[in-house]
């Protein structure tokens, strides 16, 4: 009964008018019903892919993978697919608002403005200097060209890049062992034996599309199918997936890598090349398999198969749960694994196609907060980020 009153109350409301006028002098590449397909690229802040964008009349209908790219091979992320309904959203903002609210913010009023009218105000407001701009990462030159010529035209415009997932453990740890801040290119298809701590490849971590088109390749059943063991502190999509799934707690995943590398260097037989000063503080490691719940014998063969497979093993860690206290030296563990293991510019690409995503800092976010407490700071400009939602209260 209900929803039948529903209905007879949507049917009785009145749309507005729309009419289909065509075109006076078509484009020629235009055919009514006939679709069109341009080669595009699709950023959304986490990950970037190439795409084939579907459009009819002018309008972009569908969203697939580009076959012909690098990275994503042809595939194409949920989130990916669903970036076309963004252009649709009937709550989506067709011209500039203002918020207006006391000084006290006690009450808040939207209202609509020109885009003259607000451009003039921001414009005065500029001329002030004091301008930060804050944004998540943008890889794209054009964007970099546009904040540069913004730089120029108002000197002393600071610009920050925070990423709400983002890897500053991972280029940190970068900077400390190869003298580069970045995010390196995993080649899980060169790889024939990988180990991951908590990294959710095929779920969630860094660029699970092209991994899993990577891991497509290796996974072939048969002689040379590529092993996998994945040390997890929760159930994952790659725990799933995995030969062997260990579970462990997030204060582990050091204890994990640390051991490896202890487990490696006896297993070698001394030709793992370990720095006398650390084989002294790896001993202390030698029977973690025993704290970790698992069988020795299981965490030994683990160890051979990554010195077996020297260069074409893979050791990475990463996720949510990694950022604690340790990430850093945790990063910084798994690089000098996989430098004793000869992974460096084979299965871990740290200077020729390294990430160019999730470059923010939070020590530079933190500075801005604190500047802009100082009152060092007048006008924030704010861009695909939306840092009120992601940033703890005590920020």
């Amino acid at each position: 009964m209900g929803a039948s009153i529903a209905l007879a109350t949507t049917s009785c409301v009145k749309r507005p008018v729309q009419h289909i006028i065509p075109y006076a002098k078509a484009p020629q590449d235009v055919t009514p019903g006939v679709s069109n397909f341009y080669a595009s690229t699709w950023y959304d802040g986490i990950e970037g892919y190439g795409a084939l964008v579907r459009t009819l009349e002018g309008r972009p209908i569908k969203m697939e993978g580009n076959p012909l790219h690098p990275m994503n091979l042809g595939a194409m992320s949920s989130r990916g697919h669903a970036e076309v309904l963004s252009l649709y959203d009937p709550d989506r903002l067709t011209g500039p608002v203002r918020n207006l609210q006391n000084k006290t913010r006690t009450n808040r009023e939207t209202i609509t403005g020109t885009f003259e009218d607000i451009d003039a105000k921001m414009a005065a407001a500029f001329a002030k200097g004091s301008v930060a701009i804050l944004s998540s990462t943008l890889p794209s030159p054009s964007s970099k060209a546009i904040i540069a010529d913004f730089q120029r035209v108002f000197p002393g415009t600071r610009w920050v890049q925070y990423d709400t997932l983002g890897m500053d453990a991972v280029r940190e740890a970068s900077r400390i062992s190869y003298g580069r801040a970045v995010t390196p290119r995993y080649r899980l298809d060169q790889a024939k034996m990988i180990v991951s701590i908590d990294a959710d490849i095929l779920g969630t971590y860094l660029s699970p599309v092209e991994f899993t088109k990577q891991w497509a390749k290796i996974r072939q059943p048969g002689p040379n199918m590529a092993r996998f063991v994945m040390f997890d502190s929760t159930m994952s999509l790659s725990g799933m997936n995995a030969d062997d799934r260990i579970r462990i707690k997030p204060s582990q995943q050091l204890d994990v890598v640390l051991g490896l590398i202890a487990e490696v260097s006896r297993v070698s037989k001394g030709a793992a090349s370990v720095p006398a000063a650390a084989s002294n503080s790896l001993k202390a490691y030698a029977g973690i398999a025993a704290q970790l719940g698992m069988e020795p014998e299981l965490f030994t063969k683990i160890a051979n198969q990554l010195w077996d497979n020297r260069g074409s093993s893979l050791v990475i860690a990463g996720g949510l749960t990694t950022q604690t206290a340790d990430a850093v030296d945790l990063q910084l563990a798994v690089n000098a694994l996989n430098s004793i293991l000869g992974n460096d510019g084979k299965t871990v690409d740290h200077d020729t196609a390294n990430f160019m995503t999730r470059e923010g800092s939070s020590a530079d976010l933190a500075t801005l907060i604190a500047d802009m407490k100082a009152g060092k700071v007048k006008t924030l400009i704010i861009h695909n980020l939306n840092p009120v939602y992601s940033l703890p209260k005590d920020a």
